[in-house]
Formats: structure tokens, C-alpha cells, sequence
């Protein structure tokens, strides 16, 4: 019978080889920890405070909603059915514009690749002291690639990790959104570039030149 993770940890440590077993209940305890507070089990609502995520979503609500109407969906015959799906659309194309309101008052661009060899697609966004990651987002995974800011224009043009390099941290998925946050103080440090960097093979796997 299949448990929640601290009945499974409870259960466990009741057995024989407790020593073990006690060792086998802590690291159910970490890895139950980790799935509740990992990106998966992100709220919409917290994703959505992502205006690269909210322009997307959005967009594709107010489309998917219009779609109904367009193609004479059976949904769209029942007048209440109607009036909700008519009234999405419309706060669906508000919060778009709000999402694009709060993505003009940052920086961004879209990620470009050093290498034929390298992967690195998407857009990102520097507003204030969050910088964020688009849905689109996509690199080949590597072994430790750092998300790094530079008033470097083009990291191809210096040594990197230069003087004014920031370095985020690793970086958390290969793929799709993400959002980092810049130390206090550091916000208007006159960033031009966002680096993906692998610190461990010491190459260049990605950067976006940022401008309004």
C-alpha cells in the first residue's frame, strides 16, 4: 500500500535494521521536503508574477478563449458558458497588456548560442532585481552552468568571467522558466549581458545582450 512520504518515514523506521532504515527514513523526509518546495509544485499565481510567463499564458487564453467563438465550439450555445468564456477574454487580454507594461520597464533579449556545438534559445528579462527566464527556454545540460550578468556586451570579446561578472548561481533547469534574483545593491550596475557559463569546463554556453 502506497504511503505519504512521513507515514513511509514512520513505517520504516519501525523496522528491523533500524540503523539503516532510520538512514533510509531521513532521506524520505529530505526527498518528500524537496518535491513539496521544488519547482513543480510552483503555485500558477507564482509563476505568473513571471512577465515573460504572464505575456505567454495570457496571449494564448485570450486565443484559445476567441478559438471558442471562431470555430462555433458547442461550449459557446449555452448563453452563461458564453458570457464566462466572453469575460476571460477580455481580463485575459487586460493582463496581457499588464504583463507587458511590467516587461518594458526592464531589459531584455534573447539568448544566443557560441557554438554549433552548444544549445541556447529563448528570452530573458532584467527588471529591477529579478531577472527571468522565458517559457522557451532551452539549453543542452552541462555540468555546472552559472547564470551570470555583465556589463559586457559580447563575453566572445573578454576573458570571462570578467571583472564586472555577477554570478548568480547554478543554474536550476535546462529547460523552460526560471527566475534569479540580484543582490541588493547590485540592481543598476549597468548589466548589457546575461551569460549561461559552465564553471567546471571553464566554456561559454549561451548569452543574451539585453536592451530596451
Amino acid at each position: 500500500m502506497m504511503r505519504p512520504c512521513s507515514e513511509s518515514a514512520l513505517y520504516y523506521t519501525r523496522a528491523p535494521m533500524k540503523h539503516l532504515l532510520a538512514a533510509f527514513s531521513l532521506l524520505s523526509l529530505v526527498a518528500c521536503a524537496t518535491v513539496s518546495r521544488g519547482p513543480l509544485s510552483m503555485p500558477l499565481q507564482e509563476r505568473l508574477r513571471n512577465p515573460l510567463v504572464a505575456e505567454r499564458y495570457w496571449s494564448e487564453l485570450t486565443e484559445h478563449m476567441a478559438d471558442l467563438f471562431r470555430f462555433k465550439d458547442p461550449i459557446t450555445k449555452d448563453a452563461v458558458k458564453a458570457a464566462i468564456i466572453d469575460s476571460e477574454r477580455l481580463r485575459a487580454l487586460d493582463m496581457v497588456a499588464k504583463a507587458r507594461t511590467l516587461k518594458s520597464e526592464g531589459i531584455s533579449g534573447m539568448f544566443l548560442q557560441p557554438t554549433m556545438n552548444e544549445t541556447a534559445i529563448g528570452e530573458v528579462l532584467l527588471r529591477g532585481n529579478i531577472l527571468s527566464f522565458g517559457t522557451t527556454f532551452l539549453i543542452n545540460p552541462n555540468p555546472s552552468v552559472h547564470v551570470y550578468l555583465t556589463t559586457v556586451v559580447d563575453p566572445r570579446d573578454a576573458k570571462f568571467p570578467d571583472a564586472t561578472s555577477l554570478d548568480l548561481g547554478l543554474i536550476q533547469t535546462a529547460f523552460g522558466p526560471q527566475e534569479y534574483g540580484v543582490p541588493a545593491g547590485k540592481e543598476n550596475s549597468g548589466f548589457r549581458t546575461a551569460v549561461l557559463y559552465d564553471t567546471m569546463l571553464a566554456r561559454l554556453i549561451g548569452f543574451a545582450q539585453l536592451s530596451k
